[in-house]
């Protein structure tokens, strides 16, 4: 008997959940670009062709990947599917059973009671919650898929903004060496007097036009690379060298049209939206069904204290309704 008790017990705490405290982190999640690693299986998406990374700095799919993989609100954002998926498992437990005993003690005989009890109703709307616990999950992970969607969009405008930028402020940069050559040499002529002091303030003041013009740029690419760097989860002084050229290409008149056609069944927010209103609708066909009396079964066995007299209640009989309060 008390072995039988010991494994009883075992098992009671085998099916038992556990809890670890996990602490609140401390510093930010940002990442440095040699320190990051992210496993290869993880790039296998299917539909997509293997993209071989260049060694000698990020193209445009590389920075779009990375943008995907280490964004901090993309990070957030995956963790809580991680509490919808929870909450699609708890819909789709059986409800536990009810165990109920008592003792009662007379001058002849010790009376007692056990029950054994199960929530019908629980079982009854057990199918609308899973199902609407399924759409929400599919509306979450559906939400997640459209913020992935304009992280990558996002990326891919700082990429092609970038590379538009190193290209105008080479263009500046020669531009503003030439008007500084020319002016040193206006210098040099008006020196001889051979040109007058007009044309020497005119060469200056397109010389400081063209360097404040310069400058502003330099201003402005900073600024969209610590953007860059911030979309992309890594630290501040992180220095990207970005190569390659962007993919991306006009789209013509009839692709346009046809992607506008089919746009309701690929736009994830759209389809996120007909998710949540599934779960809505399975939420409203759960509390349908749960608005009849909450009814139990079960089966008990009792000793009349006094009588001494031990009877088995049949599974039938049970059938009622459940007192709400």
């Amino acid at each position: 008997m008390t072995r039988c008790a010991a494994l009883f017990g075992a098992l009671l705490i085998s099916g038992c959940a556990t809890y670890h405290s996990k602490p609140l982190p401390t510093a930010i999640d940002l990442t440095r670009v040699p320190t990051l690693t992210i496993p290869a299986s993880q790039f296998e998406i299917a539909g997509l062709k293997p993209h071989a990374f260049p060694t000698n700095g990020l193209d445009e799919t590389a920075v779009i990947t990375l943008a995907v993989f280490n964004n901090p609100d993309l990070k957030t954002a995956r963790l809580q599917a991680g509490v919808a998926g929870a909450q699609l498992l708890e819909a789709g437990l059986l409800p536990d059973p009810v165990v109920s005993g008592g003792l009662a003690q007379s001058a002849l005989h010790t009376g007692y009671s056990i029950g054994l009890n199960e929530d019908i109703q629980a079982l009854i709307t057990r199918g609308a919650a899973k199902a609407a616990a399924k759409s929400h999950a599919r509306q979450v992970n559906l939400d997640i898929l459209w913020q992935e969607w304009q992280v990558a969009e996002k990326a891919r405008e700082m990429f092609i903004q970038s590379l538009a930028d190193d290209e105008l402020q080479r263009v500046l940069a020669s531009t503003r060496d030439l008007l500084s050559n020319r002016y040193r040499q206006d210098e040099d002529a008006l020196k001889r007097n051979n040109i007058t002091a007009d044309m020497v303030s005119t060469d200056l003041t397109a010389l400081a036009a063209a360097d404040t013009q310069l400058r502003q740029l330099q201003l402005e690419i900073n600024q969209n690379r610590h953007a860059l760097d911030q979309l992309l989860g890594l630290k501040p002084d992180v220095q990207l060298h970005l190569v390659g050229r962007s993919a991306s290409r006009p789209m013509s008149h009839g692709e346009f049209q046809a992607a506008v056609t089919a746009l309701p069944h690929h736009r994830a927010d759209l389809l996120a939206l007909q998710a949540g209103y599934q779960s809505q609708e399975q939420r409203l066909r759960e509390a349908i069904l749960a608005q009849f009396p909450a009814m139990s079964a079960g089966v008990e066995q009792a000793r009349d204290p006094v009588e001494g007299i031990s009877r088995v209640s049949d599974f039938r009989n049970l059938l009622r309704p459940a007192s709400r309060w």
